[in-house]
């Protein structure tokens, strides 16, 4: 695979030092001096704590820096990241023993629970649950036990919200309404009958992924979990198509780094299942970005042959714009249409059109009192006129890898 920007760190560059700090710290120990050489004085301890609690870096991210020699010694903000990393590790350790109830209330009622993302993979790629930062917990359940699942988790202190989630608007959704812990903690369940929304373009039965999946014992509770490589998949599906690469970035290369560096990746399999679901593009932009922007070593022939039928002039340019758009306070693209578009282009591949939006969240207003809100042309043009300095700084950036 030919060298590009991405690989040799220029497209990290665009970034601020906060951001490239916070997405360094998912690849480990192997990404200690690079850190090191960003660190100075103009690193700002709002602004990082800020991102690290945005992108529920805190712990790993404390864990990562107090052990580079020296590093925290004169920062100001030492003594904020080091308390926000213990109420992350407080909060973890409870979500766990939370995950617990749930694997032993699902086994007496010989219901299957399958935990998908970071609660799943806690087990399978990381050292301990507190290693991969979460919120919620997500739950695999068979479509056809799935309220019984839902009703018997609302018996063990998760409490639904009705009126801010009704019934009737899951109707085809992929998880029933979300349960809250009623202890306090702010954290949630979902239930889940597949892995993704109605509409998506992917070729991944449900079905399939309970065949493939295996039992494991995770401190004594019983619990399935998907194949490593169904696992993976599902982390580049979540980030790229889910999130449309503008949020869970960190989290997604913190996986990434798990996997290739703890789960013994099988790339011949996860290429074969990356095309055989059509999710390939998604696989090939997550993995290309983790290694761009947290320098995990991916290697070139997965990306070589994942890559979309697109010159690599485009592709580098369309790296640098994705990167540009992950982070609330580096958001440099001044246009939501163009934003899409180019989304569009790097996921659409051959016959396999990517159609965004087309499910209704059920969080979300009506079609028409979207369109109501929207602006019109005349307003649109005048905005963006007005912004002709932003599309200035856009275009350097991604045209020429100009910094900001």
């Amino acid at each position: 695979m030919p060298n590009t920007e991405g690989t040799n760190g220029m497209t990290a560059s665009l970034l601020s030092k906060e951001i490239q700090i916070v997405l360094l710290s998912a690849g480990g120990e192997a990404n200690d001096a690079a850190i090191r050489a960003l660190w100075d004085d103009d690193v700002s301890a709002m602004k990082l704590q800020f991102l690290a609690q945005w992108e529920r870096a805190t712990l790993v991210l404390w864990r990562r820096l107090r052990k580079i020699d020296g590093l925290l010694s004169n920062y100001a903000g030492a003594a904020d990241l080091e308390k926000a990393a213990r109420v992350w590790e407080f909060k973890l350790l409870h979500l766990e023993s939370r995950l617990f109830q749930l694997a032993d209330l699902m086994t007496t009622a010989g219901i299957p629970m399958m935990p998908l993302k970071g609660s799943g993979l806690a087990y399978t790629v990381y050292s301990a649950f507190t290693d991969r930062p979460m919120n919620d917990l997500d739950l695999l359940i068979p479509p056809d036990r799935a309220m019984e699942a839902w009703n018997l988790t609302r018996e063990k202190k998760w409490t639904w919200d009705a009126d801010a989630f009704p019934l009737e608007k899951y109707a085809l959704h992929h998880h029933l309404p979300p349960l809250k812990d009623s202890s306090g903690s702010g954290v949630r369940v979902e239930i889940h009958t597949d892995l993704c929304l109605p509409n998506s373009p992917f070729n991944m039965p449900v079905t399939d992924v309970w065949e493939t999946s295996r039992t494991i014992d995770a401190n004594g509770h019983s619990m399935v979990v998907p194949s490593k490589a169904y696992q993976m998949l599902y982390t580049c599906i979540h980030f790229a198509w889910m999130h449309a690469m503008e949020d869970k970035a960190w989290l997604s290369f913190l996986d990434i780094a798990a996997y290739v560096q703890h789960g013994g990746v099988d790339w011949d399999e996860f290429t074969g299942l990356a095309f055989a679901t059509r999710a390939d593009t998604c696989a090939y932009w997550t993995l290309r970005l983790a290694q761009s922007l947290s320098k995990i070593p991916v290697p070139s022939r997965v990306l070589l042959k994942l890559k979309p039928p697109l010159p690599e002039s485009v592709l580098l340019r369309l790296e640098r714009h994705y990167s540009m758009t992950m982070f609330p306070t580096d958001k440099y693209c001044p246009s939501v249409w163009l934003n899409d578009k180019l989304f569009r282009v790097g996921l659409n591949r051959g016959k396999h059109v990517v159609e965004m939006h087309e499910f209704v969240s059920p969080d979300a207003g009506t079609a028409d009192e979207a369109q109501a809100k929207a602006p019109g042309f005349w307003t649109l043009l005048k905005n963006h006129l007005v912004s002709w300095k932003r599309w200035a700084r856009y275009a350097r950036m991604t045209l020429i890898g100009g910094r900001p």
